[in-house]
């Protein structure tokens, strides 16, 4: 038999995806600089109906999405990540599922999001796992790397994944509060 040390503590981790509108986008920054090492969030804040969602971590800021409309009902999710610590647990796939959600109650039916594989190719793995398409590829001189954009139906893809993601969370005793 093993012995189990009565020091090993195990609890629920509380997960929360909050909504913040143009005037609470400071509370990312900070995140943003560690991830992206810039202070700009997007080129424009001045997007018709952004979205910028803040994931918390048992009350610590562990990640964020910020995203727009574009024409056409396609929504645009510009700029996002989490925390080093964080990753690789499904918080990325919580934020776009809670981004998407928003996008389709405000009308739009395409999610896209562009990575660039030298830098980020745990995004362009996460879109093809879940099933994007790749939608267009071009040279981007700035990164010295391909642009590669992704596109999904929101619709089709909320559908195929939504009772798998809540799923897991209640198999995890994870707490979806803000989804």
């Amino acid at each position: 038999m093993i012995p189990i040390s009565s020091d090993l503590h195990l609890h629920a981790v509380k997960v929360e995806v909050i909504a913040l509108n143009r005037l609470e986008l400071d509370q990312i920054r900070d995140v943003n600089v560690m991830l992206f090492q810039e202070e700009r969030l997007i080129s424009k804040i001045d997007q018709p109906d952004l979205i910028a969602l803040m994931l918390r971590i048992d009350g610590v800021r562990a990640g964020f999405k910020i995203g727009y409309g574009r024409e056409n009902g396609v929504f645009y999710s510009a700029k996002g990540g989490i925390l080093p610590i964080f990753r690789r647990k499904g918080y990325a796939k919580k934020l776009m599922f809670a981004m998407m959600q928003k996008a389709q109650e405000l009308g739009y039916h395409t999610f896209r999001y562009d990575t660039f594989p030298k830098h980020y190719r745990e995004m362009l793995l996460l879109g093809l796992k879940e099933g994007f398409e790749i939608t267009q590829t071009d040279w981007n001189d700035q990164k010295k790397d391909f642009r590669i954009e992704l596109s999904v139906s929101i619709s089709e893809y909320l559908n195929r994944d939504s009772a798998a993601l809540f799923a897991e969370t209640a198999e995890s005793g994870q707490s979806d509060a803000g989804l």
